[in-house]
């Protein structure tokens, strides 16, 4: 551990360090937990009729969470760490490629808009809101799985932490 000459250069230390695990081990725990509330809240919601789920089977990208441009991809999740703020957007995008696409989807907002909100006349349950997002965060929020994680990165630095 290095040696500071003063609280300035301690504290310029521990955030660079508190960056860095954000950037690593946090930022992929926050994306397992959002692949999990995206299986919990969306897929098993019901199993479309009118389209083939991404990833070729009924569990749709949750049997392959890589690759797929589903929302569970974590290819498609991006982050950005700043000055200790650690934001996590899952990017995926519509898929264009089924005969249906399109219909009531508001094609103004992103993917993960349309699911979190629900879109068109909400009448059907794969176009009322499925809000995995606030999912992701309430399993967060009870596991602190982002804390353990958070720890861990600091100990991959080299830092105690009690």
């Amino acid at each position: 551990m290095p040696t500071f000459k003063n609280v300035k250069e301690l504290e310029k230390y521990l955030q660079n360090a508190i960056n860095k695990s954000l950037d690593k081990e946090v930022a992929k725990a926050v994306k397992e937990q959002i692949q999990i509330a995206v299986d919990e809240v969306v897929y098993q919601s019901g199993t479309p009729v009118k389209y083939e789920r991404r990833g070729g089977n009924i569990y749709g990208g949750m049997g392959n969470p890589i690759g797929t441009g589903s929302l569970a991809d974590i290819n498609e999740m991006n982050h950005i760490v700043n000055d200790g703020q650690l934001i996590v957007t899952d990017d995926a995008k519509r898929n264009e490629n089924y005969k249906f696409a399109g219909i009531g989807y508001d094609t103004d907002k992103s993917l993960t808009e349309n699911i979190v909100e629900g879109y068109g006349n909400k009448s059907y349950w794969y176009n009322k809101p499925r809000d995995f997002i606030e999912k992701a965060k309430e399993n967060l929020r009870q596991d602190k799985y982002h804390v353990e994680a958070l720890i861990s990165g600091l100990e991959r630095q080299g830092l105690q932490v009690e």
